[in-house]
This record gives C-alpha cells, structure tokens and sequence, in this order.
C-alpha cells in the first residue's frame, strides 16, 4: 500500500481535482463525502497541482522499491547503464560511455509491472536520483546538505519578509 498509496496521491494531485476511487480503484460510497467532493471537481490543494520531477533515495531504497534487478553488489550494477562489474569491454571503470538502458524495457519487466512507482506519470528512468548523504562516507555530506538547507531557509526568509513589507505599503 505504502508506494501503491504513493502513486495514488500524486496521480491525484496532478489531476488537482478529488478523485472518483481510493487508491484500490474502489468507487466511494455514493452517499459519503467523498463522493460529493469528486462529483463537485473542486479544486484540491487550493488549486495547485503537482508535478513529478525526480525520485530520490539511496541505493538501497532505489533498488528495493523499484524493484530493480541491477544494484552495486550484482555483476550487472547499474540501473541506469548496461554497465557490469566484471572484466569486458562494459566494465564500469572502463572509462567508455556505456549505452543507457530504455525505461520501456523497465516497465516492461517484473521489477517495472511489480513497482507502483513506476506507475507515476512522467516517471523514466533518467529521473531516478542518487541522494547525497550517501555518496561517500555515510554522513560526509551532511555538513553540505545543512548548510544548503540554512541557505534555502535564509532565502525563504527574505522573499517572505520582503512580501509582508510590500503587502503592507
């Protein structure tokens, strides 16, 4: 449910409209609320909508729930790149650009079909992202992420001070 639920709630907020079923594709109950809502297609989230950018996650996360057959400790180790950990001319060290690997065959295959994720709309294989948190040694990016996260917050801070200001003249 948790990643079927996932997809679900961003399929429905890119619509921006209440959805006519829950996330099992069961209609609601025709006398609930529920059902008044979709029937009304009022605007959710106050008329704005989503838009599906990227997913991001560690390796773990990435493979086990998109159910992905390629991971670093399998002789084929990329999800994104036919590239293996192996001798041959698709090595992963071997310092050629390696051909990427086609989403269709993805979804096409048990780990796409058997993945709800995959079900999001624009979902591709070229919008998966690695975090950063884990891209060296565990926790070496956290000085960096706060720092962008204090940056972000301090940006934030401004627009919205500068609002108020220009608000209240």
């Amino acid at each position: 449910m948790f990643n079927g639920g996932i997809s679900w709630s961003l399929t429905v907020w890119m619509q921006g409209y209440f959805p006519h079923f829950n996330h099992e594709g069961e209609s609601w109950n025709p006398r609930s609320w529920r059902a008044a809502f979709a029937k009304s297609r009022v605007p959710i989230c106050g008329g704005h909508v989503a838009v599906y950018v990227s997913l991001v996650g560690d390796q773990a996360w990435i493979r086990e729930h998109m159910r992905f057959s390629q991971c670093w400790s399998s002789v084929q180790c990329c999800h994104r790149c036919v590239a293996e950990d192996r001798a041959g001319p698709l090595n992963f060290n071997s310092h050629v650009k390696l051909p990427s690997r086609c989403t269709n065959s993805y979804l096409a295959s048990a780990g796409g079909i058997l993945s709800p994720l995959s079900e999001v709309p624009g979902f591709a294989l070229e919008t998966i992202r690695g975090e950063l948190m884990h891209c060296g040694a565990l926790g070496a990016m956290a000085d960096a992420v706060g720092s962008a996260l204090v940056e972000l917050l301090y940006i934030s801070l401004c627009k919205r001070i500068v609002f108020l200001c220009l608000r209240e003249v």
